[in-house]
Parts: C-alpha cells; sequence; structure tokens
C-alpha cells in the first residue's frame, strides 16, 4: 500500500555573470611553458562541434587497476620535464550534492555462529507449532474471505459506499488470521506506547513512519482494519485482492496523474461520511530499512484532516526484517520463523491538526509530521523517494561499494543541481561501473589515465584533479556525476568555465597562454572575427610581460560567448567525454 505524487523539480536558470569569482589575480609566467607548436592537435577539418547529444560511444579496453595504495604515489609522482604546473582552483569542501551518510536501502543481515545455534534450537522446538499456527491462519483468512464475499460483484465496487456491515462482521476474522502470521514469523508480543489518548476517531488519517515490510499492515489489520491505498494490481490477486474490497481499500495507478487524483476524492468522500473507516498512509511511498525517514509525499496531507502520526520501529541485533536489499527470499522468511523472537514497537503519537498555514501548504504539513516521527525514532532525515528505491533495484550487478554509493545520493538533489533525468542517471551509473574501478568502487588515477588514454602528464594531472574537487585521489559516484555533468549543464556556469580553462591550457601549467588560447580556438574552428576581439579582450591578463591570461577575463569572455564555451566542452578532443555515455 504505496502512494505517491509527483513534483517537477524546480526551474533552472543559469548563474549571471556577477556571480562568476575571481580567480588567478597575479601569477608568475611558468619558465618553460609549452607553445602551441608544441601541442598534437587534430586537423581542424576533423572538428565536429555540436550542441546535440553526444554519441554513444565508449572506450572501455583499460588493464586492471593497481594497489589502492600506488595512487597516492603515482599523483604525487614529480610530472615530466617540461609539464610542471599546479591545479589552478581552490579546493572544495564539498559540492552542490552532499551524500547522506546512511543507505535506507540497503539490509545488511548477518548471521554470527550464535544465530545459527538459536536457529538449531527453534528448528526442534517452536518452527513446527510456527509453521502449524501460519497454515490455519492462512486458511481461515481465505475461508473468511470468501464466505465474506458471497455474492460481491468486483465490477460494482465503489469504496465512497461502504461494506455493510454484515460483510464487515464476516470478515472480522481476518484480523485475528493477521495476527497469527504475525506470531509465526515470531512476533510474539508487539509493544505498543501511546502518547496521550489518540484514536482514529479524532483524526481518521493515519500516517505511518518507517514503512519496512508488509508486517506492519497485517499489524493495522489486526488492530483497526482499517481503508488502506494500494496498487490496482492488487485486485486480480486472488483472495488478496477480494479482502482488499471488503476492507474498501482505495486503488491507484502510482504513475497516473488522474487516478492520484481521483483517489484522493474517494478517500475525502470517504473520511467525511458518518462514522468513517480510519485509512493508512506509508507517505514514505516505498520500503526502507528503518535507518531515516526519507521524503513524505503530500497525498495523505493535501486532505486537510487532522492526523494521527504513527512511529514504527523493528529493533534487532543481527536480522534487520526490512524487505530490503537481500530480504524477501524464501530462505530470508525461513529464517524470520527460526529466529527466538522478532520485535515491532508501535508508537502512537500526539494528533496533529493542521494550522491554516499547513493546510495551504501539504510539503509544509508533511515535512513537520515527519519531524516530529524522526525526533521519536532518534531518526535523521533524507530527500530519497521510491526514484531512489528503484535506483537499488536497477543497480543489482554493480556491487556493493558501487550500490552503496548510488544510495547515498537522492535523485531529486541530482535532478535539481545537475539538470539530469532519473533515466540518465541511471545510465551513468552502468558507465560508471564499466570503468576501470578499483576495489572501493572508486576512480583512481590509474583507471583515469588507462580510460582517457592520456600520457601521464601535469595537463592529465589536472583534469583528474578537476574530477576529484576534495583531493581525495579517487573519484567517487557523486564527483563524478556532478563534475562530468557540468558539460551539459548550464546552470553551472562556473564551474564549466574552469573546465574550460583546463582543457585550453595543454601545458597543465595552471596558466593558459596566449598560444594555448589561439591553438584551442582554431582547434574547435572559432570564427576568426570573434577569436580575434576575444584575443584584444584577453590580452590585459598578461602582467609584466606575462603570456598568460587571468581567468576572471577568460571566464568574462565566455560568458558573452556561451556557444564558445559549448564548443570547447563538447569537442571531440576533450578527453573526459571518454568517461561518460550521453543517450
Amino acid at each position: 500500500p504505496h502512494e505517491d505524487t509527483h513534483c517537477a523539480p524546480p526551474p533552472m536558470t543559469d548563474i549571471p555573470p556577477e556571480s562568476v569569482d575571481v580567480e588567478l589575480s597575479s601569477l608568475a609566467p611558468p619558465p618553460d611553458a609549452v607553445t602551441a607548436e608544441q601541442i598534437h592537435l587534430p586537423p581542424s577539418d576533423q572538428i565536429m562541434v555540436t550542441d546535440k547529444e553526444l554519441d554513444d560511444d565508449f572506450t572501455g579496453a583499460h588493464p586492471d587497476p593497481e594497489a589502492a595504495g600506488a595512487t597516492m604515489e603515482l599523483l604525487a609522482r614529480e610530472p615530466e620535464p617540461g609539464t610542471s604546473g599546479s591545479y589552478p582552483f581552490p579546493v572544495e569542501s564539498e559540492g552542490a550534492i552532499r551524500p547522506y551518510h546512511v543507505n535506507p536501502f540497503k539490509n545488511d543481515a548477518v548471521c554470527m555462529i550464535t544465530d545459527w545455534f538459536k536457529s538449531i534450537l527453534v528448528a526442534g522446538t517452536l518452527f513446527p507449532l510456527r509453521l502449524a499456527v501460519l497454515l490455519l491462519s492462512l486458511v481461515l483468512g481465505m475461508l473468511a474471505i470468501t464466505i465474506a464475499g458471497l455474492g460481491f460483484e468486483r465490477g460494482s465496487y465503489n469504496p465512497t459506499h461502504g461494506i455493510s456491515w454484515l460483510r464487515t462482521v464476516l470478515l472480522s476474522p481476518v484480523r485475528l488470521c493477521a495476527r497469527g502470521i504475525l506470531f509465526a514469523f515470531s512476533f510474539w508480543w508487539i509493544n505498543v506506547d501511546v502518547e496521550g489518548n489518540p484514536s482514529p476517531v479524532d483524526a481518521p488519517v493515519l500516517v505511518v513512519a518507517s514503512h519496512c515490510s508488509t508486517f506492519e499492515l497485517l499489524y493495522f489489520i489486526y488492530q483497526w482494519q482499517p481503508m488502506f491505498l494500494c496498487h490496482t494490481t492488487v485486485q486480480e490477486v486472488p483472495f488478496l485482492g477480494k479482502c482488499a474490497q471488503l476492507m474498501e481499500a482505495v486503488f491507484v495507478e502510482r504513475l497516473d496523474e488522474t487516478s492520484r487524483r481521483e483517489a484522493l476524492t474517494i478517500i475525502d468522500q470517504c473520511l467525511t461520511r458518518t462514522k468513517p473507516r480510519p485509512i493508512i498512509f506509508f507517505p514514505e511511498g516505498t520500503w526502507t530499512n528503518g535507518q531515516c525517514l526519507i521524503a513524505f509525499k503530500t497525498a495523505a496531507f493535501r486532505l486537510g484532516f487532522p492526523v494521527l502520526p504513527i512511529a514504527l520501529q523493528y529493533p534487532h541485533t543481527s536480522l534487520n526484517v526490512a524487505a530490503v536489499g537481500r530480504a524477501g527470499t524464501c530462505f530470508f522468511m525461513l529464517r524470520m520463523m527460526l529466529q527466538l523472537y522478532n520485535r515491532m514497537d508501535v508508537h502512537q503519537l500526539g494528533v496533529h491538526t493542521p494550522t491554516l498555514e499547513e493546510i495551504k501548504n501539504p510539503s509544509l504539513f508533511a515535512d513537520n509530521v515527519r519531524r516530529v516521527i524522526a525526533r521519536k525514532l532518534e531518526l535523521e532525515t533524507t530527500e530519497h523517494t521510491h526514484e531512489d528505491s528503484h535506483l537499488m533495484e536497477l543497480t543489482q550487478d554493480c556491487g556493493y561499494h558501487l550500490r552503496n554509493a548510488a544510495a547515498t545520493l537522492d535523485v531529486a538533489s541530482v535532478q535539481q543541481h545537475c539538470d539530469i533525468s532519473a533515466e540518465a542517471l541511471f545510465k551513468l551509473l552502468h558507465t560508471f561501473k564499466e570503468l576501470d574501478l578499483d576495489s572501493t568502487g572508486r576512480l583512481d588515477y590509474r583507471g583515469f589515465l588507462a580510460v582517457t588514454e592520456l600520457p601521464e602528464t601535469a595537463y592529465s594531472h589536472n583534469l583528474f584533479q578537476y574530477l576529484d574537487p576534495s583531493r581525495s585521489a579517487r573519484v567517487t559516484f557523486a564527483d563524478y556525476v556532478q563534475r562530468l555533468t557540468v558539460i551539459k549543464n548550464k546552470q553551472a556556469a562556473h564551474q564549466r568555465m574552469q573546465l574550460a580553462y583546463l582543457l585550453c591550457n595543454k601545458s597543465g601549467s595552471g596558466k593558459l597562454t596566449l598560444a594555448e588560447m589561439d591553438a584551442a580556438c582554431e582547434n574547435v574552428n572559432v570564427p576568426e572575427a570573434r577569436k580575434m576581439a576575444g584575443m584584444q579582450m584577453l590580452v590585459p591578463g598578461s602582467r609584466g610581460g606575462a603570456d598568460w591570461i587571468r581567468f576572471d577575463l577568460f571566464a568574462q569572455w565566455l560568458d558573452q560567448n556561451r556557444e564558445v564555451l559549448n564548443m570547447f566542452l563538447l569537442s571531440p578532443s576533450n578527453p573526459l567525454l571518454k568517461l561518460i555515455k550521453w543517450h
């Protein structure tokens, strides 16, 4: 029973020219700067520059990486003679996207030797009883659903009309069956903590988090037999579909905006009738491991009714029952039944009556309720959504370290800051996996040289340091996404100009010379008149006879000639393009 709403990302705008910071005010010229004649560039007639999507070509043949410790040694090694220089931009402590320290979609259930002994003990004592209770609960539950559903036509189902009291009474044994299933899966006792005296009568909208598995739904069926939201495909499941209809479930198609709107209208009509049945919302919209609270969807809060926040958690030592990661398999379910006991703690908090401001702003309403639940559970909050859960499903073959790194980002923030779709992010993740990564799921300097086919020079050092702004000697997936999407991300104007400066500075000295600038313009076929106007503007960057261009003047010129900036970044001679696939 998930619920979902769609929120469009905020509009993207270019950074104004006055926001470009002034870098490199006065630097001395390098004594051994490389001239334009020494730089090997392809003929200009072989260069094709376009602002359309780049070709889906990728050079992936490269050797295995060396040991992780060799990266620092390689970066610390002196560059080849004639290429000494330094990275011209300051170290960045963090990017626009700050990774979280928790992955809400992994389940690292461990099994110690003591757990094996306990499982063996339970297998010979409690397990036969639990298995019998499970089978009996399922049989009696299906029998009750069959009897309560006699004469019930699915085509005539309308939750706004309600279900007759007789069918509700006939369905009541399902509540005991739900508790029996919980008992079979080792939930002997469920701790319920009630603050004050809240009840569904005071607040018929029940907001539950964390949403970790189907076991909490079984608990609420046993406790209140409420209404709930579920996907339209549930109607086709034998017994379960009819049971959902008899409980006045509201069916919704997650990706259909019209279906979501109609579902809210139906719920509003159900809650305004006399003695409404409480309705359960799981505003996270997807399963998590219970280690944090992800973003709340706003459907439950758009109704404007008072809500009853319910904080739910599964305290554990070794086995987390959350249905994420490796959980959900038959072996995992069997292991749950072989536990001495599993815990479920339910905290019913005070009724939250929305203020006028919260009624006008459902997102504020949702954030305030999430904050109350997070404070009770002592959890941090993240902005992950069901799209991040989908990302984890698509990365089953990406290795533990890379999957964990991908989950510490949230798709919504990446879309906002990097101007990239969720589908493109999924493809970038698989492309990053194909690179020459080390054992930690990161790209080191040797892997970078292998993919880009660059020699070990100051130029390659600078480009790698651009990808590694924190100077950790390894490029994380977060760095990879943030730094390479700059090539097409027009809202990251300052970073795009920095990259263009590095690409033009073939000597890697950190000081772009006039000769290098002239060669770069020739390389991408900048019109002669525009190039000459730019060179005249950039000449004042030379001080004391130094033949180099200050970055602030370079950025000012590119800000006035954005098409030239695109030429520099999208040129096939850009070696960083070998690190990505644009679809």
